[in-house]
């Protein structure tokens, strides 16, 4: 087995999912549903336990299989890693629509003034 493999534990849609998966170098945007170690759970102390039970049987199926077990076992995706993103995306979005604001102030000044300049031009 290699170094390079691990048991994910990740929040996603208001679950805490478990899967095996082949790669640790990057962090997974979206369980693997089709994962024969796959399985969800409403909350993180029992997904640990699940996930460290995977590991372990991983660990057994590959000593079993001549190889030299598991190197990696559990990482974890904080549970706020979906939320700081979309924490993220809300504050951008807040940024540009108080950039709106301040342009449809300016251009209600403008037309503002120029309605005032229009009005003292037609009294002459």
């Amino acid at each position: 087995m290699s170094s390079n493999n691990v048991v994910w534990v990740m929040p996603y849609r208001g679950y805490i999912h478990v899967f095996y998966s082949g790669c640790i170098d990057n962090t997974p945007t979206k369980p693997d549903v089709n994962d024969k170690y796959y399985k969800l759970f409403g909350t993180r102390s029992g997904a640990l336990m699940y996930a460290h039970n995977v590991v372990d049987k991983i660990d057994k199926e590959s000593w079993n299989e001549g190889f030299p077990g598991v190197e990696y076992g559990v990482c974890e995706v904080p549970l706020n890693y979906a939320d700081n993103k979309l924490r993220e995306i809300i504050h951008h979005i807040d940024k540009i629509t108080e950039e709106w604001k301040r342009e449809i102030k300016d251009l209600q000044f403008s037309v503002e003034q120029f309605e005032a300049w229009k009005k003292k031009l037609l009294e002459n």
